[in-house]
């Protein structure tokens, strides 16, 4: 269970680079 909600954060962190750099 933990290991999925880390793989969920990590998802939402690639997630979130990855509009910062469409912004940029």
């Amino acid at each position: 269970m933990g290991q999925a909600s880390r793989a969920r954060f990590h998802h939402n962190i690639t997630s979130l680079t990855s509009t910062m750099s469409v912004e940029f």
